[in-house]
């Protein structure tokens, strides 16, 4: 394929202007023809390699670039495979940013989550510890006929909220 983009005069290397479909000589700035059927498959190739840019992804950048090398003699392909290599960089490093910022959220998470069993656990031995004082009270006989109706009101406002809960759950 090389030979096909040789300059005829001076042998120099052709550069392909993908928009234009002309070949422009590097060396003595001659523009030979070239056979169109070449000059479609290479415009072809660019303009996959186009749209392969414009999923804007790393596997897109990447196979932009693959096609990009297969045609690298026409004009501003370089430039085309530098910008894709940079944006596949930049994607790249997006993502471990990304990966690294979700660690730092488990481990705070994580120690959110500890933080909270402890304080229900601590919450749930104090209320057992009420619980036995109020039965050992009561059991003394030391508690009034006051502190035993408002125990009573609460723990049937608790039951009633209960079953008003699960039965809202069940509708």
């Amino acid at each position: 394929m090389t030979k096909l983009f040789t300059c005829p005069i001076c042998g120099g290397h052709l550069k392909i202007q993908l928009d234009t479909g002309i070949a422009v000589c590097d060396s003595c700035g001659e523009t030979p023809e070239i056979d169109p059927a070449q000059i479609k498959k290479i415009r072809e190739t660019g303009s996959s390699a186009e749209r392969f840019m414009r999923q804007n992804t790393a596997a897109g950048y990447a196979e932009a670039i693959r096609l990009l090398h297969s045609i690298e003699f026409a004009a501003d392909v370089k430039e085309k495979i530098a910008f894709c290599e940079a944006q596949l960089d930049a994607l790249q490093e997006k993502r471990e940013r990304q990966q690294e910022a979700g660690r730092d959220t488990d481990k705070k998470d994580t120690a959110l989550g500890i933080f909270l069993i402890v304080v229900i656990v601590l919450i749930v031995l104090a209320l057992i510890a009420g619980v036995i004082t109020l039965i050992v009270l009561w059991s003394r006989g030391q508690l009034s006929p006051t502190a035993v109706t408002v125990i009573v009101c609460a723990i049937a406002g608790i039951a009633a909220l209960a079953l008003i809960g699960k039965a809202k759950r069940g509708n």
